[in-house]
Parts: structure tokens; C-alpha cells; sequence
């Protein structure tokens, strides 16, 4: 889940976009000209080239999938694991700030 999507910015006819509501970002293969420009600007690697089409693909998080993606149901080990980007957005809030007061603290002892 990107919050700064360089492939969506590289894209030149669209196809690559953030949905915000999502919180992922998504290909429209119908737009797609199979340039290749978000793949290489993806920091992560998540977007490969169909081999028939030519054109770009990733991960939806099984979109439409009320209990999220399946692979995080299938993996033997745990490592992958689901949550939604609301917790996420929640948790990393939340962190930010405790850094913050931990700062904070540390200004007033000073």
C-alpha cells in the first residue's frame, strides 16, 4: 500500500492510478500500452508485464474479498498477513505520536 505512488506519476495514459478509497494502487489493463514506465518506477517491484498482453499487472489484495487476500489466508508460515488500511493508518498514528511525545518528554527534561 503505497502512500506515494512513483507509478501512477510515471504512468502516460492513466493506467496506473491510486484509489484512495482502496488505499492501493491499481492498473486499468484496458489503458495499459505496456510501456513498462511503472514497473521500473515501482520501489517495490510488485508490477510485472503479462507475457500474452504485454501489459502491466499486480496484486488487487483480492479486491471484492470481504476477509482480504487469500494469500494471507494460505501462507503455512504467517509471514504473509492482511490489515486494512484504516488499522494501518491507525497504528502508524499512532506511533507517530508517541514519537512525538517521547520528544516532547525529552524537551521539557532538557
Amino acid at each position: 500500500m503505497c502512500t506515494d505512488a512513483p507509478c501512477a506519476a510515471v504512468c502516460p495514459t492513466g493506467a496506473c492510478y491510486m484509489d484512495t478509497t482502496a488505499g492501493i494502487t491499481k492498473i486499468n489493463a484496458d489503458k495499459c500500452i505496456g510501456c513498462k514506465e511503472c514497473a521500473m518506477a515501482c520501489p517495490f517491484g510488485v508490477i510485472n508485464m503479462h507475457y500474452k498482453t504485454g501489459k502491466a499487472f499486480k496484486c488487487d489484495l483480492c479486491e471484492g474479498r470481504d476477509a482480504g487476500p487469500v494469500c494471507a489466508d494460505w501462507c503455512p508460515s504467517g509471514a504473509i498477513t492482511y490489515t486494512s488500511p484504516t488499522v494501518a493508518f491507525k497504528a502508524k498514528r499512532r506511533a507517530k505520536l508517541m514519537e512525538r511525545l517521547e520528544a516532547a518528554k525529552a524537551g521539557e527534561e532538557g
